[in-house]
């Protein structure tokens, strides 16, 4: 007789396309689909296509529900929708990603009596007093808490529990699993795009040299800061060229801060693109330096920077905690001063004027990617935490229970 697959649902905002709900797509398209079933509930598609995952999702064959398409839902309305879903998906298991969904999912979680984890997607000191105090009542219930990099662990418990591979039993109330990519994707597209080709359609020469970075256009992200240090970069390296994916907030800030600068026949902005793998396939430098406020410590590379990573691009970070972690200063990387715009600049000027670093970096990025950060390899961590949290939390969840 077969044994029953454990149900894992996945509690996420969105699906657009951001870290948080690319390690809920990536975590549950890798699991193993004969032992696990995934279903993900997105608090809400936001109606925008371009900028979603849905497709993804559809591709991957995982089940994917929208509490409310098109519109935000609320709190209240989506703890409501979750427990109505519930009663009919029988999870064994909830993962939450992202305040609405922690909070909602949480709740609807603890009153049916079904063992769920939160999951940290960014440092707390970024949430408002209500989301922590929120998150703080609901640890009691919670089954874990996964945190995507060992100084937010520290920051929330006072310790950091690292797991890089699978545990034999849940020992603790908190852990640090790192974030991943899809390495088997990166290979794919290495292999298969043109670099003659690719660059020409972007509008770059083959004699370019193109800083890449990959993010959401909010403040921290350090944007503005790139595009005024790259303004020094031009003038030491004319050659080069700034190529910043993404969308947000400050885009049309940064497209006036371009223009200003008179940077605008060397610098793109296009928004957000769904070809990220094939642009840093044949680009040359990846930058992504945050600027965290005051008091915060977080990760410092992110999903987009071990993407990067993985193809093979020697990286620009600042000198969080998260990037000690991954980034051997002068092997893989270059670790810059945070809130230094020239401290910056010299690094890129460094790298875009010497073939030979960004070749012997972007190779000791790539085989650090290829040996820690596959999702091939973190996702069987979790599924071995699916499995033990069914186990100690009764077994069998086929019948939620409701809470007198």
């Amino acid at each position: 007789m077969n044994e029953k697959k454990i149900h894992v649902a996945y509690v996420v905002n969105s699906i657009l396309i951001a870290g948080a709900e690319m390690t809920v797509f990536e975590t549950a398209a890798h699991l193993d689909r004969e032992r696990f079933s995934p279903t993900v509930y997105a608090l809400s598609d936001y109606g925008n296509a371009r900028s979603s995952l849905a497709s993804r999702f559809q591709e991957a064959q995982i089940p994917l529900v929208f509490l409310d398409a098109g519109k935000k839902v609320g709190i209240i309305s989506a703890i409501r929708m979750l427990r109505t879903q519930f009663h009919v998906s029988r999870p064994d298991i909830l993962h939450c990603h992202l305040p609405d969904a922690v909070i909602a999912g949480g709740i609807a979680a603890a009153s049916m009596h079904i063992p769920f984890i939160i999951h940290e997607d960014q440092t707390q000191r970024f949430h408002s007093w209500k989301i922590r105090l929120m998150y703080r009542l609901l640890r009691p219930f919670s089954a874990l808490t996964v945190c995507y990099a060992d100084s937010i662990e520290e920051d929330i418990f006072g310790v950091a529990h690292v797991l890089d591979a699978q545990p034999e039993k849940i020992e603790y109330r908190s852990c640090t699993i790192s974030n991943g990519i899809d390495v088997a994707r990166v290979e794919d597209v290495t292999l298969s795009v043109d670099r003659h080709q690719k660059r020409r359609e972007l509008g770059w020469t083959d004699t370019d040299i193109v800083i890449v970075s990959t993010a959401r256009f909010i403040e921290w992200k350090g944007h503005r800061q790139l595009v005024e240090a790259f303004a020094s970069v031009v003038e030491k390296v004319p050659n080069a060229r700034l190529f910043i994916a993404g969308g947000g907030a400050i885009h049309q800030e940064l497209c006036d801060r371009v223009s200003e600068l008179g940077l605008t026949e060397r610098v793109q902005l296009p928004g957000v693109r769904t070809d990220i793998y094939e642009i840093l396939t044949v680009a040359d430098i990846f930058s992504l330096a945050f600027i965290y406020g005051k008091g915060r410590e977080a990760e410092a590379i992110g999903i987009a920077g071990f993407e990067a990573m993985a193809c093979g691009l020697p990286i620009v970070v600042s000198d969080y905690a998260g990037a000690l972690q991954h980034t051997e200063n002068g092997k893989n990387g270059i670790i810059v001063r945070r809130d230094d715009k020239e401290a910056l600049s010299a690094a890129l000027t460094r790298l875009a004027g010497d073939a030979t670093l960004r070749q012997q970096m972007g190779e000791s990025a790539h085989h650090y990617a290829l040996r820690h950060l596959d999702w091939r390899t973190i996702v069987p961590i979790y599924e071995r935490i699916y499995s033990l949290l069914s186990i100690n939390e009764g077994g069998d969840h086929s019948e939620p229970r409701e809470s007198l």
